[in-house]
């Protein structure tokens, strides 16, 4: 999968300018009548006269429809949008031009090329503190790892980006990494682990609404191809068809002729193999890689009978060796030996054979390299898993501390309100005891007993509360004039009651006197059959 910049870079003004170079298009094609799109776009951004903004819209614009099938004039017009945007001081649209470049030379197999422009790009995102150019490069740069054939970089590129993206939510992103990841697995043959990153691929996918399922499908039908499983594999194909072909993704559309041209012919559907490698090799032509075009080619001439196939395969590895898999190389020298030996034409058959095990021992070493490579990513992930379970643990710890710290500072918090609550009672209660013993100071001396005690005037309380107090109430009431601190308990034993009976007649006593106080009802209650007693 390529990541493009566009969708990262801010484009800015984008209607404003599609409407200026639309209108500038046809006067720079005037001179010309026959001048065709690309010439005027390229007119557009090589003027000296149209401003730097549209002339970076035209380069873009190019690359962005033309630059597939044409691209030195896609590297031509990109190295023209890298430049405006570095004299505009746009950090941002230089990086996006590099990487597209990148992209460019990446896929006309200019590894070196694609991977300084990717380099360079990432210092100006990681200046920028652009976190999502960052892991878009990252991914690039695995991907042109993962076409050189180094897989582990690339599957640590990938990684890399993965927790790039996971960090900063950008679940798509995310999404791509993990079908990339299940990719990287699907090449060392650790089917596990690859259908494991599909499928979590496919899960965000889900989530989104996202039409990617195409992109992961694919990839499950090659492990069942991988595992031999070529009915299932057929479907597969067949379903992810449909949908890439609705989706115009010409890259993926290829593969699923090739693999259903592979799949049709290991079943004997003659017919069936030869048209999906005539339609895919179709597609390659028009696409223009020529890794695409020539394995596509294979799987054209594999459809043919052993005399036309041993002529035009050895036409083609004549001219574009270079550009076929060793994989496919061994398998075809091997099936020229078989030929050769059906001949008799042993001298040419031995010569097929030196190639056949070059090519076998070429393969057999990055088997052996992918076993340690698939090894090694095994170990990875079980690090990067016990690593994200250690830091699932911590903010667990980390979460369990502030809830303690927070639930301590809870009971501080109510200490301290239970604190001034009782503080303030406490100050209530002793101004009440003051007023109480003022009202005694103050009291007629008359009605002083020679004890310096409180006498109430029992026809002033009864009038106040307008009814008889009884005897109980009465004698209750005079206990704790004298003491407003009495317990009930003291109350009962000093007047032979109950203590129940003492709680009976204070509840009728609050409420003939209407005390509210909740706290201090006894204090309140000698503070106002005082003041009553008072009145006279």
């Amino acid at each position: 999968m390529i990541f493009n910049a566009d969708n990262i870079i801010n484009t800015g003004m984008k209607r404003f300018w599609y409407l200026l170079f639309v209108g500038i298009l046809p006067i720079c094609g005037s001179s010309q009548g026959n001048m065709n799109v690309q010439d005027s776009l390229r007119n557009i951004w090589e003027s000296s006269i149209i401003v730097n903004e549209v002339k970076m819209e035209a380069a873009k614009y190019f690359y962005t429809n033309y630059g597939r099938k044409s691209p030195d004039l896609a590297i031509k017009a990109l190295e023209v949008y890298v430049q405006l945007a570095i004299e505009m001081n746009d950090s941002r649209e230089e990086a996006g031009g590099l990487v597209n470049l990148g992209s460019v030379y990446r896929d006309l197999g200019k590894y070196e090329d694609a991977q300084a422009h990717y380099e360079n790009a990432l210092v100006l995102a990681t200046d920028l503190q652009d976190f999502s150019l960052s892991g878009v490069i990252e991914a690039n740069i695995g991907n042109l790892y993962n076409d050189q054939g180094n897989l582990l970089s690339a599957f640590r590129k990938y990684r890399r980006a993965l927790n790039i993206f996971k960090d900063n939510a950008d679940t798509l992103f995310t999404a791509y990494m993990y079908s990339s990841i299940g990719g990287i697995n699907l090449q060392i043959e650790n089917y596990e682990l690859a259908e494991s990153n599909y499928l979590k691929a496919s899960e965000v996918f889900l989530a989104l609404g996202v039409e990617e399922k195409s992109t992961v499908q694919m990839n499950m039908a090659r492990i069942e191809y991988e595992r031999d499983h070529l009915i299932q594999a057929k479907a597969l194909f067949e379903e992810s068809l449909k949908q890439v072909q609705s989706q115009q993704d010409y890259v993926l559309e290829i593969g699923c002729y090739q693999y259903l041209a592979k799949i049709n012919r290991k079943l004997h559907f003659e017919d069936e193999s030869l048209l999906f490698a005539k339609e895919a090799l179709r597609l390659a032509l028009d696409f223009g890689n020529l890794y695409l075009i020539e394995e596509a080619r294979i799987e054209v001439i594999e459809n043919q009978s052993d005399t036309d196939w041993l002529g035009s395969i050895q036409r083609l590895l004549l001219g574009q060796e270079e550009y076929i898999s060793n994989r496919t190389k061994e398998r075809v020298y091997r099936k020229i030996r078989h030929i050769y030996m059906d001949k008799s034409e042993f001298e040419k058959a031995l010569n097929a054979f030196d190639q056949e095990i070059k090519y076998k021992s070429i393969n057999d070493s990055i088997r052996f390299s992918h076993l340690l490579i698939a090894e090694t990513i095994v170990l990875e992930e079980e690090i990067i898993f016990e690593k994200e379970r250690s830091r699932e643990r911590i903010e667990v710890i980390r979460r369990n501390i502030r809830l303690v710290v927070s639930f301590i500072c809870i009971i501080l918090g109510l200490a301290l309100v239970s604190f001034f609550r009782i503080r303030n009672s406490r100050l209530k209660r002793n101004k009440l005891l003051e007023q109480i013993k003022e009202l005694k100071r103050n009291q007629n001396p008359l009605v002083l007993a020679l004890d310096n005690q409180v006498n109430l005037n029992l026809e002033l309380l009864e009038d106040y509360i307008n009814q008889k107090l009884n005897k109980t109430d009465w004698k209750v009431l005079n206990e704790l004039v004298q003491d407003p601190m009495i317990s009930n308990k003291m109350i009962a034993e000093k007047i032979f009651m109950s203590v129940e009976g003492v709680s009976s007649s204070l509840r009728r006593m609050y409420i003939y006197f209407d005390i509210d106080d909740t706290r201090y009802k006894k204090i309140a209650l000698v503070m106002k059959a005082i003041g009553v007693s008072k009145s006279n």
